[in-house]
């Protein structure tokens, strides 16, 4: 991946972080959080922290990930291994911020909703 960086001359704008303990402020940077799953998922937990974060979430309907991002109420989901899905859908969500801001109040308030009932 550093080869493809240096190729493409992104080094000032790709930063290689590793393994962190606290995800949060690394979370808090992104604008758009991308998990493009195309194995058996249950619910990533980096999914529930990136909607704490605000992030809006872009996934894949692999396993149970469809159950917390509902596409375009919560998040949006593409066809796994779809590249040309995945570029098209996160140039729409960079482009559009009155509708990403609608998602990231919509995700955060499913995902309050979702604990409140199974807290209950």
């Amino acid at each position: 991946m550093k080869d493809v960086v240096n190729q493409y001359n992104l080094a000032d704008r790709v930063i290689f972080a590793g393994q962190q303990d606290d995800v949060v402020p690394w979370l808090q940077a992104m604008d758009i959080f991308v998990l493009p799953s195309y194995g058996n998922e249950g619910v990533p937990q980096t999914l529930i922290q990136a909607m704490l974060c605000e992030l809006i979430v872009v996934s894949t309907p692999v396993g149970s990930i469809a159950e917390l991002v509902r596409h375009g109420v919560t998040g949006f989901l593409t066809p796994p291994k779809d590249s040309d899905e995945l570029s098209c859908l996160l140039n729409r969500l960079l482009l559009n911020t009155i509708e990403k801001n609608k998602l990231q109040l919509k995700a955060e308030n499913l995902f309050y909703l979702i604990m409140d009932l199974r807290l209950c």
